[in-house]
């Protein structure tokens, strides 16, 4: 799964829009917008190795930030016709295109993806109260042992890790079934909120990635107590943008 973006409109050449390379024989090409996409698209299909390509499906997931694909969040899928002279097309391996955010389904699993950095809006402009679990606020508040020495239940519920503030972010997202449960949204990613039913799942997906440039992380949730805990497999991964560093 490939997550824009992919020529990028914070790119300092897109930005200036002299988009130059020089062949083997050093002689300076321009190319478009368009033209930059399809050699991008070339060189992924090329770094392929023959004996993946007809076993591999490729997912594309379109951003807010592509200058091909103007749209704000929620983003239709990418036009087929961007990939008509693209490797990917003349050989028939074409990718699958889906919408930001999407839904879709692998082997009777269902996977959402929201291609923008929610995790750090989140983090950035909610502010939580009393983070202390029970557990902790009792801690402090309950009377200390005897001398003055806390019990062996008070050391062990002043040991706990308060929640997590990125397992809230992930809470919130199941809670109220959405891609994107922050309003107003931040000037980094444009909300059409004309437009809000898009950003929504009425049926939880199994699986949810959702790139951000802060740390990697997967959580597993268990929905019914509405609880995130780290574990070995995920099912709330959140990868990096493809397009990063670019």
């Amino acid at each position: 799964m490939l997550c824009g973006p992919f020529i990028s409109q914070n790119n300092e050449q897109v930005q200036s829009g002299d988009i130059r390379f020089k062949d083997e024989k050093d002689e300076i090409h321009f190319l478009t917008y368009d033209q930059l996409f399809v050699s991008l698209l070339d060189y992924i299909y090329d770094s392929l190795e023959q004996r993946h390509r007809d076993k591999l499906e490729v997912i594309i997931v379109p951003s807010h930030a592509d200058i091909t694909h103007i749209f704000p969040v929620p983003q239709p899928p990418m036009p087929t016709d961007q990939f008509a002279t693209t490797k990917f097309a003349r050989t028939g391996k074409m990718p699958h295109l889906v919408a930001n955010p999407g839904l879709f389904t692998l082997s009777d699993i269902s996977v959402g993806v929201m291609n923008c950095d929610v995790m750090q809006s989140m983090c950035r402009n909610v502010v939580e109260k009393n983070t202390l679990t029970e557990a902790q606020r009792h801690a402090k508040l309950t009377q200390m042992g005897i001398g003055g020495l806390p019990t062996a239940n008070q050391k062990e519920a002043l040991a706990q890790k308060p929640p997590n503030k990125l397992e809230g972010v992930f809470r919130t997202m199941l809670e109220q079934r959405s891609f994107y449960p922050l309003y107003p949204n931040t000037q980094e990613v444009p909300i059409e909120w004309q437009q809000i039913e898009g950003l929504g799942f009425n049926a939880q997906p199994d699986v949810i990635f959702t790139p951000s440039d802060l740390k990697l992380c997967a959580k597993v949730s268990t929905y019914d107590h509405l609880t995130v805990l780290e574990h070995q497999w995920n099912d709330l991964c959140q990868p990096r943008q493809c397009g990063e560093g670019s």
